[in-house]
């Protein structure tokens, strides 16, 4: 896809706002350059009177034109019951959960959720969050009725780290928190072979959970996530259309992997894998340290 012809054929579109037509033309494994920023700039009439990558922060701008204004997302009504995990026989109507939500209600706990791994946590039946949105790694779930849910916080103590299941009426969604903003990578193609960085701007809130297990204690997540990153590509290529100096934006799908070892306290990312780019191929983000 050529995205300097497209935008150039933005600039000739009248009585349509510049952002919509950008979203439109945006396909999953675009690269969107620094120069198409400076098209997109222009035409809301912002260009700046020097250096554009002097004066703009570029992370902000590509934020504001991928981030959805409203979630759109469809949710679902689920029933639970206790006795799946072998605790009380009660059932449970949950309602308003969207798809990449695991539930939490009364005595029950999502069988998914595991100490270790870093979770948004939502009030079912609204949009707000608890901790302020931030995801949190979740370090313990008690036992009894009511299972005591404890986060990293400040201090163990804080009051502010912990709840209870079945302190909501309406109970808790949680949302596995994979991949995190500002986290960088190593680009490796299908060679193994390093051939960019990457940084992510921006994640998509909808962190699916595809599979779950344990071999030997040693707990394995799979997850899949859409980013935006910033991209710079190392590796001379003669016969492909990728400029390798400057940073592009792309758009990339994969499935995380976080691990978290027996004696360990946290999950760490070990890499984002199938993961394609459209110059390069299948490729693989590995976390740098």
């Amino acid at each position: 896809m050529n995205m300097n012809s497209n935008m150039s054929t933005v600039i000739e579109d009248q009585g349509f706002q510049s952002e919509d037509i950008l979203r439109r033309r945006l396909a999953p494994y675009v690269t969107f350059g620094l120069q198409d920023l400076q098209t997109l700039m222009r035409l809301d009439g912002n260009t700046p009177n020097s250096n554009l990558t002097n004066q703009l922060n570029l992370k902000e701008v590509v934020e504001n034109i991928f981030k959805p204004k409203i979630s759109t997302e469809k949710t679902t009504d689920v029933v639970v019951n206790g006795a799946e995990h072998n605790d009380v026989p009660i059932e449970y109507t949950i309602r308003g959960l969207k798809s990449h939500e695991l539930p939490v209600k009364g005595v029950y706990v999502h069988g998914q959720i595991a100490p270790g791994f870093p979770y948004k946590v939502r009030y079912n039946g609204s949009e707000k969050y608890m901790f302020g949105g931030e995801a949190r790694c979740l370090q313990s779930i008690g036992m009894g009725y009511g299972k005591r849910l404890t986060f990293t916080g400040d201090t163990l103590n804080d009051k502010d780290c912990y709840f209870w299941s079945d302190s909501h009426p309406e109970g808790f969604a949680f949302n596995i928190a994979a991949v995190k903003q500002n986290e960088k990578f190593i680009i490796l193609n299908s060679l193994m072979e390093p051939i960019g960085e990457a940084v992510v701007n921006y994640v998509n809130e909808d962190q699916h959970e595809e599979s779950s297990e344990v071999v030997n204690g040693v707990v394995t997540k799979k997850v899949r996530v859409t980013l935006q990153c910033s991209v710079n590509f190392s590796q001379k290529r003669y016969h492909g259309l990728v400029d390798l100096h400057q940073t592009n934006f792309e758009t990339i799908n994969g499935t995380a992997l976080l691990t978290k070892q027996k004696r360990e306290r946290k999950a760490k990312l070990d890499l984002i894998e199938n993961v394609f780019l459209g110059n390069f191929g299948t490729c693989s983000l590995h976390k740098k340290s």
